[in-house]
């Protein structure tokens, strides 16, 4: 076998991509494995790759890829340690130089290891870097004029899948509210039953669809999953049920309450060493979020489902969370959706538009 001195994890993913299907892995307790998908690449902290599909004897599972040079490597990256390693499905290896062929999560989870049998695949097919498109060639040829329709026709398809995801998200809004739903949207099936325009006109429906779409776009790219799960499972409704005050501010601090609360981050940062006058903040809005939690029975999330690597502190979950506060107190109090509505029927310029905004 080759010595791991000469092989890197970089190398190791781009075999991982372009080979995954044809490579044989073999486990200690000769298990076997099939890769179905080799997952998406992850760029923030946690495992190498994300939701792959691998069949591990004759039963699929879908989760995160983690690859080592040597199995040991898991320990000494400390992965055991840290909660975002919790759903990695298997450990590729490649060499495998643990006891039992596994290794262990920080939630206690065994992991299976997986050694690639690299004389019989890796070294028959090397990767080809210098690989072009099959239709390269033509390219030149091909009229700009068809070029440009084609893109439109992208363009178009994109818009279409955008508002079809738009409008069966809200037939499941509906769903929520018309069956009073309190559980988190992962443990139900929605009905997919068509609804009256009448019961697709209520205010909270838009309302709640524009906030989903609000807190999404807060994540950016690095955070629009978990502020998509937050936004789902803290609703507007319940928000604005449990965050009635006397003044501004103290609706303000309620909604960051249940926010953080909601996010797992309140938990976490409690539990950190910071000055005096930022712990009696934490702790008040801690007892707040405590007369609240009792009434909220939807998941709360961990706070390792949030990026904080690679974020620029203006596009810290903190920061965004915590403004989002003001937007959320529009929604319920000032009709914000309506004057969204409003202002985007006018026939303001765009730079109007957004100063009305």
């Amino acid at each position: 076998m080759s010595d791991p001195k000469n092989i890197d994890e970089v190398y190791l993913y781009s075999i991982w991509l372009s080979h995954a299907g044809k490579i044989n892995l073999k486990t200690k307790s000769n298990d076997l494995i099939e890769v179905l998908d080799t997952g998406e690449v992850n760029t923030d902290d946690g495992a190498d790759f994300v939701n792959a599909r691998i069949k591990i004897n004759e039963k699929i599972y879908r989760g995160d890829v983690e690859i080592h040079v040597k199995a040991s490597d898991w320990k000494t990256h400390k992965h055991h340690l840290d909660d975002r390693y919790n759903t990695v499905i298997l450990h590729v290896v490649f060499r495998d130089d643990t006891k039992d062929g596994f290794v262990q999560t920080s939630s206690g989870r065994k992991v299976l290891t997986a050694e690639i049998e690299w004389e019989s695949e890796i070294f028959k097919a090397n990767v080809r870097k210098n690989d072009k498109i099959k239709c390269y060639d033509i390219n030149k040829v091909v009229p700009n004029e068809e070029k440009l329709k084609w893109i439109r026709k992208l363009g178009l398809t994109r818009l279409f899948f955008k508002a079809r995801n738009l409008s069966e998200r809200l037939t499941e809004i509906v769903d929520e509210n018309f069956f009073l739903i309190s559980e988190s949207p992962r443990d139900y099936l929605p009905t997919h039953q068509s609804y009256s325009l009448y019961q697709l006109s209520h205010r909270f429906v838009w309302d709640q669809l524009l906030y989903e779409k609000i807190m999404e776009g807060l994540g950016y790219s690095k955070n629009k999953l978990p502020f998509q799960k937050l936004s789902r499972n803290l609703t507007l409704k319940f928000i604005s049920e449990h965050s009635f005050a006397h003044s501004y501010e103290k609706q303000i601090f309620k909604i960051q309450s249940l926010l953080f609360g909601a996010s797992g981050l309140l938990d976490h940062f409690i539990k950190k060493k910071v000055d005096h006058e930022t712990k009696l903040f934490l702790e008040e809005m801690y007892n707040e979020w405590m007369n609240v939690r009792k009434f909220y029975h939807r998941e709360v999330m961990h706070h390792s489902e949030w990026k904080f690597l690679a974020v620029r502190p203006a596009n810290s979950p903190v920061f965004k969370l915590a403004g989002a506060s003001v937007l959320i107190w529009r929604l319920i109090h000032d009709d914000f959706y309506a004057k969204i509505n409003d202002i985007i029927l006018s026939n303001l310029n765009p730079i109007e538009k957004t100063q009305h905004l």
